[in-house]
């Protein structure tokens, strides 16, 4: 199809000139060294630390650099193939339930959101949560259609697999979903299904994290953003609760801090790419209540040419187009007033906002095709919607060709790579850190054991077992990334650290010297 080839086009093409995302790549480097490391999303060769997340992403990105071997092409494949089964996804949903012309705008609508592009052109996690997303709301029109509770269990359970790609994030369309199950229970059946439902979405939500919690935390590696070490603690409240307060904020160009407010995603302080989501969400509200005020005059409430005359047809378009104005409410609400927003975050709201424009777009074409001329009503349609698509299309464009991301450039480290493997000296760790997020890149770029002196989470090496190691020669370099400037700033393992090292490059990394250990 046309659509998707064009969405295939602009989610792969110059996809191995994409940044970075140094945090996740350090993963998959790690991942794929052992079993061990794969299961639970270790970022460091060593296993001490973990992703703040279920890896399940993660593992499609080890499977790629498998086969492809380790560079930004196998490591932004399956994002870039997400973001394009969305839009084929969108298309079966939507055509299924409303017909081709508002499955084709819909369709269209996200294989031209910038956002969309972007994130699928980035090695983050959310192009693959919103095709699960797309993926089920696919299953709740089947569900709908037929009265199937076996699409209903479906459709809950591709919910709780984006769950586990994106967490919280996963969660916004779900009562939107909901709603879409309840109108595919039979009225005596819907407590039963309600139960059923919930139970596989909570049972596949949680199967990686209860299966990994079984180990103990001395046999795993210590999830990031968890005090405690308890992955449910990175999953709710460094994931959630501190995600929606603001308290969990990441350090990124590509984000925006504009105040939360009811302007938000309209706001001046947002990137472009970003605000046209804004634009489209008030695009999509303004087309549907359009559509439903020609709707409402239509004495014989006609949905045609959007559904069939047969009556479950027309039922499914309106508990559909319900379904997705509470999508939007909850994704506006959501995103307008949270702590703290990052641009690729949209994308659990993209999908309807796409949607709402297909659904409603086709019917205002529709009535308004009826008002034209045979010989003039294409053209006219075709330059209506090419107009309506020229400002995201220049913005994608010029997304690839800048090579934005929606990466997070949490630190490198891959400057020090050469230096540090010619002066390696068969030490066991490539170097100690004092900051994790500032070698992610060192260990991406070259898979060997890093020793984290401190973690975001408390020290994790103290004073002496730093000495012991530098005595048998296990470490002999330390990249110090904020050197302290007080005392009182300093951990101790941090203050023996420059006390007892040579620098080697100003700014860079310190050397551990055996002979000057106290």
């Amino acid at each position: 199809m046309a659509i998707v080839a064009l969405a295939a086009l602009l989610r792969l093409w110059a996809i191995d000139q994409a940044r970075a995302n140094p945090f996740y790549d350090a993963a998959v480097r790690s991942m794929g060294l052992s079993w061990h490391n794969f299961f639970f999303g270790a970022i460091d060769p060593g296993a001490t630390l973990a992703i703040d997340k279920p890896p399940i992403d993660l593992w499609l990105q080890v499977a790629a650099t498998k086969m492809l071997g380790f560079n930004r092409t196998a490591l932004a494949l399956p994002e870039a193939l997400g973001g394009t089964a969305a839009v084929a996804l969108l298309y079966a949903a939507i055509t299924r339930a409303c017909g081709r012309l508002a499955g084709s705008l819909a369709a269209l609508t996200l294989a031209m959101l910038p956002v969309a592009v972007l994130t699928a052109r980035s090695d983050t996690m959310d192009s693959v949560m919103a095709a699960l997303l797309v993926a089920a709301l696919w299953a709740a029109i089947v569900a709908v259609q037929g009265r199937r509770q076996r699409w209903v269990l479906a459709s809950a359970a591709l919910v709780a697999l984006a769950f586990n790609v994106k967490l919280l994030q996963a969660l916004v369309p779900l009562p939107a979903l909901a709603l879409l199950w309840w109108a595919a229970a039979e009225p005596r059946r819907r407590a039963r299904l309600a139960v059923a439902s919930a139970a596989a979405l909570v049972v596949v939500a949680m199967a990686w994290a209860f299966t990994a919690s079984l180990t103990p935390l001395s046999a795993r590696p210590f999830p990031q953003g968890s005090r405690t070490g308890s992955i449910y603690r990175a999953i709710f409240v460094y994931n959630g609760i501190e995600r929606l307060t603001g308290k969990s904020r990441e350090s990124s160009p590509y984000g925006f801090y504009t105040p939360a407010g009811a302007l938000r995603l309209l706001g001046s302080g947002q990137p472009h790419y970003a605000r046209l989501v804004g634009v489209g969400l008030l695009v999509a509200l303004l087309l549907a209540g359009l559509a439903l005020a020609l709707w409402l005059r239509d004495p014989d409430r006609r949905l045609w040419p959007l559904a069939s005359a047969r009556g479950r047809d027309q039922r499914t378009v309106r508990w559909l187009a319900m379904a997705l104005l509470v999508w939007l409410a909850i994704g506006y609400l959501l995103f307008s007033f949270m702590g703290h927003l990052q641009p690729r975050y949209l994308e659990a709201l993209t999908p309807a906002v796409a949607a709402t424009i297909g659904l409603a777009g086709a019917y205002l074409l529709a009535r308004a095709g009826g008002m034209l001329r045979q010989p003039v009503r294409a053209p006219a349609l075709a330059a209506l919607l090419l107009v309506a698509l020229a400002a995201p299309a220049r913005a994608s464009i010029e997304e690839i060709e800048s090579r934005t991301s929606d990466a997070n450039p949490t630190g490198s480290g891959d400057q020090y790579s050469a230096y540090l493997r010619a002066h390696r000296d068969g030490a066991r760790y490539e170097a100690a850190a004092t900051n994790p997020l500032a070698v992610v890149g060192l260990i991406a770029n070259d898979g060997q054991p890093v020793l984290f002196l401190r973690t975001v989470d408390g020290i994790r090496v103290s004073v002496a077992q730093l000495r012991a190691l530098v005595r048998v020669g296990a470490v002999r370099f330390a990249i110090v990334s904020r050197p302290c400037r007080a005392a009182r700033n300093c951990t101790p393992t941090t203050a023996w650290t420059i006390r007892n090292s040579t620098l080697v490059r100003p700014g860079l990394y310190r050397y551990l010297p055996p002979a000057r250990l106290r």
